[in-house]
């Protein structure tokens, strides 16, 4: 697995449990040597995968959510309880006659369990199907697009997770100051198509906000294909330590990467429901040209990602409080916290707090100030889904 964070850090952190390349293969999680990642119990997926099922565990997390409603974001990060199942045209046009068939013969458990036998090997074989036009094709499992001033990647995130909560840990909680605020759970789909409800309180806000687990593989893996993503042509990555994720002075899982992303469906711009298929997540990660990345070596103990509550609708237009110094002084001290400094580059030790700080207030600034030429990337990505976040690696 990777590196094991503590339940709980002294100081201003406190403990909460709640609900490489672009054309790579698909972002995987399956075991490593270095990675032991949870999976579900293959019984539960089976079952849990189905359509009828599917319709079901969305209906029971609606009500769930309205139940919480005043007291926790949903788990895609937002003020709408309602979830909605992903209905595929396979699904309607053979799972749910299978599905169906197999309610109606439930009076024997032999044909019921046959039918659902029968059903499993259609399935198998239809996404055989899928898999192999997708290669006749030519289709790349991460699809990247560049435009001026945005660079986009369509990843598609494979896991055996079903049902699990994400383990949340804040940075320097404090209470919250507009409760129906719904800004601080933009990055919640990125965990919650992946199989990991995230819950946030509305009581409380934060200066970051730490993932610690189930993790995949492929939350490693994402910053170095992010990474890959950067030309000559965009701003270029700021680096304390070789981004390179085969150097041998900084070990596996004791980098981290910043980024300003965007994310999305891989379709639209908000039908969510269309990023969590069963068992994989399929997201639209956007990159700005002029926003540059920053490559930190940490600690063993750092997360296996973390996200900024300030997303980039409040950055530009402000509101809810932001304050653009604030946020810089917010992400300099997580930055700081994570820092291992003996693996710093020697040319960089001596300064690299004030490095940090430049890079980051460029960030700001750069979004804050984005040339007018680059109103378009509004087509790519909600601005309130978008904001900071840095990924283990």
């Amino acid at each position: 697995m990777q590196p094991s964070t503590p339940s709980s850090v002294p100081g201003s952190r406190s403990s909460v449990d709640s609900d490489s390349k672009a054309d790579s293969k698909s972002i995987s999680s399956s075991r490593s040597q270095d990675q032991d990642e949870k999976k579900s119990g293959f019984g539960k997926r089976f079952v849990g995968n189905m359509l009828a099922v599917r319709v079901g565990r969305a209906g029971a997390q609606s009500v769930a959510s309205t139940v919480k409603m005043p007291m926790y974001l949903s788990p895609w990060g937002d003020n709408n309880p309602w979830t909605l199942p992903n209905l595929r045209k396979r699904d309607l046009a053979l799972a749910g006659f299978m599905h169906f068939g197999v309610d109606a013969l439930l009076e024997s458990s032999l044909v019921a369990v046959d039918a659902v036998a029968q059903h499993a090997g259609t399935m198998t074989a239809e996404r055989g199907i899928d898999e192999g036009l997708d290669k006749a094709r030519g289709k790349r499992p991460h699809a990247v697009t560049r435009r001026p001033g945005a660079t986009t990647v369509e990843i598609r995130i494979a896991h055996k997770l079903i049902g699990e909560h994400a383990e949340l840990r804040p940075f320097e909680e404090r209470d919250a100051k507009h409760r129906t605020s719904c800004a601080k759970g933009w990055f919640c789909p990125y965990l919650y198509a992946s199989s990991r409800a995230p819950q946030l309180s509305r009581s409380k806000d934060f200066a970051m906000m730490e993932f610690l687990g189930p993790g995949l593989s492929a939350d490693a893996e994402l910053a170095p294909m992010l990474l890959s993503t950067i030309t000559p042509q965009d701003v270029p990555i700021c680096p304390l330590c070789p981004s390179e994720p085969d150097t041998e002075s900084v070990p596996r899982y004791r980098r981290l990467a910043v980024f300003f992303i965007g994310i999305s469906p891989y379709r639209t711009h908000s039908k969510w429901s269309q990023a969590k298929l069963p068992s994989e997540a399929r997201l639209r990660i956007a990159l700005l040209t002029h926003i540059p990345a920053i490559v930190l070596p940490v600690k063993p103990e750092a997360p296996i990602c973390a996200w900024s509550p300030w997303p980039m609708q409040l950055i530009v237009g402000g509101g809810d409080g932001y304050s653009p110094e604030e946020h810089s002084a917010e992400m300099l001290r997580y930055l700081e916290s994570q820092v291992d400094e003996t693996l710093i580059s020697d040319e960089l030790r001596s300064n690299w707090r004030q490095i940090i700080q430049t890079a980051v207030d460029g960030i700001i600034d750069g979004v804050r100030h984005m040339p007018s030429e680059l109103g378009e990337i509004a087509e790519l990505f909600d601005p309130d889904r978008a904001g900071f976040v840095a990924f283990r690696y």
